[in-house]
């Protein structure tokens, strides 16, 4: 799928982090987001059988007209980080409290989503 955009979210993940008390996460902003797109999302769609399968990298594409992957905090999640669709994103996303908890799961599950 050619064209896929990478977003980070920074400026929506800066203020839901500010919430949090240790604020430490203030040294390691950036890497952590391209931990979660190189070490996370490119480890799992490869892991998942993405990189070679056709059927699957169509599916993908119909379920993502927007092409972006999207880094998203929020308030509550089911489990520690989250693959979700939504509207035509996917979205990785975690709570303030398990930034950077992970990252190596950010994009786990998506085949299960098509």
């Amino acid at each position: 799928m050619p064209d896929v955009v990478l977003d980070p979210n920074f400026e929506a993940n800066y203020a839901a982090l500010s919430v949090k008390s240790d604020q430490t996460w203030h040294k390691n902003f950036g890497t952590v987001h391209l931990a979660y797109f190189k070490n996370g999302l490119r480890a799992q769609l490869t892991s998942q059988g993405f990189k070679g399968d056709e059927m699957l990298q169509e599916g993908l594409a119909e379920l993502l007209p927007s092409k972006t992957f999207k880094i998203r905090v929020v308030p509550k999640t089911k489990s520690t980080i989250e693959t979700v669709l939504e509207d035509g994103v996917v979205y990785i996303q975690m709570t303030p409290d398990h930034w950077w908890y992970n990252a190596s799961d950010a994009g786990k599950g998506l085949v299960q989503l098509l």
